[in-house]
């Protein structure tokens, strides 16, 4: 059997939490190596020597990375583990561990750890998004993406809204929606409505869809407006007190600028281009948990009757419904 010598260096760090000194420490952790045998199967490795210092790595500094949005690392000790929010999922946290480099003695970042931020693919054309999941952690990064494709495509095939409407309708479904994710739902419609002349197809769904928004949005106070360039919803939870008469209009509206609403009879006069008016009347419907929600449409191609030749839609839209009841109202004096 040969046997042959070799200089082997082992390096080892380790962190050790003491109130002694540093020197004495240093001395301990020596004597404790020196006693111990090192076998390995029938060889008998001899230590030669055993060298002990005190390492200072310092911190590992302040980083971004970017995961469909920036993280900011903050400055952290070696040795510790930082943790970020994932992108609108409040409850689930990326990870980055501050480790100390083997070569140099100083700590180094490691790499972020980015499992519980799942990664969502979201491909970059429309007909693919039908292969897209919808779940509530990621229906807003979903929405916005859906967004983007539509507003940057120049024009878009009946079958390609056909798919936008269904995932926003899964988007929509999903459950209480936050004002923000509203926003970019109506948005999302605004520019479905400015990129196809022949709409009646998809009428009721999208006078669905905006039914729907307007219901399940959470809002603080009483009244919230939410807008875009085409399409307008003022919402108002009845709280407190008998439902009385209730007046919404539209004023100064154009293409170029969102449409301004108000629930004033004094500011609804003869200047706005749509105006509701809710009676005292239909009390008897309203209950203390009910939402009225008043809806406007400045895209008048959505309400055109295909058979209707060369006439066209003059005016523009406007219309009020109360909660998710289902209800006749006629005869209102």
């Amino acid at each position: 059997m040969i046997y042959s010598n070799a200089d082997i260096r082992f390096k080892v760090l380790v962190q050790a939490h003491s109130s002694e000194t540093e020197d004495l420490l240093i001395t301990r952790i020596e004597e404790l190596l020196n006693r111990t045998k090192y076998m390995s199967d029938t060889s008998k490795i001899s230590l030669c020597s055993i060298n002990v210092t005190h390492l200072d790595p310092g911190d590992c500094p302040p980083h971004t990375t970017f995961l469909r949005r920036h993280y900011h690392w903050p400055r952290t000790n070696a040795t510790m583990t930082a943790q970020l929010a994932c992108n609108d999922k409040k409850t689930q946290f990326a990870t980055r561990y501050c480790n100390i480099s083997m070569i140099n003695d100083k700590s180094k970042w490691e790499s972020p750890n980015m499992e519980k931020c799942r990664f969502i693919y979201l491909p970059d054309k429309i007909m693919d998004l039908e292969k897209v999941n919808v779940t509530s952690e990621d229906a807003e990064d979903i929405a916005k993406h859906i967004l983007n494709l539509t507003t940057s495509a120049k024009t878009l095939r009946e079958e390609e809204i056909a798919v936008i409407i269904s995932k926003t309708f899964d988007i929509v479904n999903i459950g209480v929606m936050n004002m923000n994710l509203a926003h970019i739902t109506l948005e999302i419609l605004n520019a479905v409505l400015t990129k196809l002349q022949q709409l009646q197809k998809f009428t009721n769904q999208i006078l669905k869809l905006v039914e729907e928004v307007g219901q399940r949005v959470d809002f603080s106070g009483e009244k919230v407006n939410l807008t875009s360039k085409t399409l307008a919803l003022a919402l108002t939870d009845v709280t407190d007190g008998e439902f009385e008469e209730m007046f919404f209009c539209v004023t100064l509206y154009s293409k170029e600028i969102n449409p301004e609403i108000f629930d004033k009879k004094s500011l609804c006069n003869h200047q706005t281009v749509a105006t509701v008016f809710l009676p005292g009347t239909l009390r008897s419907h309203v209950s203390k948990n009910s939402r009225i929600q008043f809806n406007f449409f400045g895209h008048t191609l959505l309400f055109q009757n295909e058979s209707s030749n060369e006439r066209t839609l003059d005016t523009y839209v406007a219309g009020a419904n109360i909660g998710m009841q289902k209800f006749r109202i006629s005869r209102i004096q």
